[in-house]
């Protein structure tokens, strides 16, 4: 489900926010976030429900490793050497899983380009979102080892892993920056103004990725059109009126969005002159 698609504008995102406010307001805070949980699941599996399994092991592996290495803190001895055993394993096991979608089919490809031999190749798919939900948990199985935060709760990591409004395009996030947002409303300005300004970036980022349907930003301005994307995104997470979300402001400005936004004049003419030397347009000085 695209962020810019009629099902997910007009059914998935009012029905989400609607329902997770009024379960927030009459059945506490622990329902409404099962109601995210279950939402963010069936975000996932929209497109193809056979990927769900594999958000569900990783998570389900990632927070066991963290588990066990805050247990293994509380023990004298050799507690330090075996939490390190224990992020290795955690960090090899994501890494493997990560190069398996991503490179065994080119690997075999080329062994079967060598091998005169007929080869049934598998074909996998690369998942939805994996290469996000992985990094995430190897930012978090750090993060534990080093004890920048203590190891969640099943629930809380199965909720920030799988949240819909970054599980499938980013970006990384941090389990210390946004676990507590799902369980208490921090923020200084009200919920109103909020809500305001989430719609108000979530048009603006929707409107960015519409304008890149134009032939001209994707022919003449190849890279205009990676800076709009990306500008694009980031708005629309950042727009969602949901706890979690906050901190995307906060990383995008310190990666530096603000420059990507700024979208200037271009001459079409230059343009045209420097991608086609023999264009009629080009003056010879």
């Amino acid at each position: 489900m695209l962020f810019n698609s009629f099902p997910f504008i007009s059914l998935f995102l009012p029905i989400v926010t609607i329902v997770y406010a009024l379960a927030r307001m009459y059945f506490g805070q622990r329902m409404a976030q099962a109601f995210l949980l279950a939402a963010s699941f069936f975000f996932y599996g929209y497109a193809k429900p056979s990927y769900v399994p594999l958000l569900a092991g990783s998570i389900l592996f990632n927070w066991a490793i963290a588990s066990w290495m805050g247990s293994a803190q509380d023990h004298a001895g050799t507690s330090e050497s075996r939490r390190k055993m224990l992020l290795w394993i955690g960090l090899a096991a994501n890494i493997i899983l990560l190069c398996s979608f991503k490179y065994v089919n080119f690997f075999l490809q080329c062994f079967a380009f060598l091998n005169p031999q007929r080869l049934n190749l598998p074909n996998w798919a690369f998942p939805l979102g994996i290469s996000f939900f992985t990094l995430t948990q190897i930012m978090y199985l750090v993060d534990t080892y080093q004890g920048l935060n203590a190891p969640s709760t099943l629930f809380d990591h199965a909720t920030l892993v799988s949240f819909f409004p970054y599980v499938s395009s980013g970006p990384l996030v941090r389990s210390r920056v946004v676990i507590p947002q799902f369980k208490s409303f921090t923020m200084s300005v009200g919920r109103f103004d909020l809500a305001c300004r989430g719609l108000y970036l979530f048009s603006l980022g929707l409107t960015k990725k519409v304008a890149q349907v134009f032939l001209i930003l994707g022919a003449i301005l190849p890279s205009r059109h990676l800076k709009l994307d990306l500008a694009a995104q980031g708005d629309r997470v950042n727009g969602f009126p949901l706890p979690g979300v906050r901190h995307a402001q906060l990383e995008q400005k310190r990666r530096g969005r603000g420059k990507a936004q700024r979208f200037r004049p271009f001459n079409l003419e230059a343009q045209i002159r420097h991608s086609h030397p023999h264009s009629p347009c080009r003056r010879d000085a």
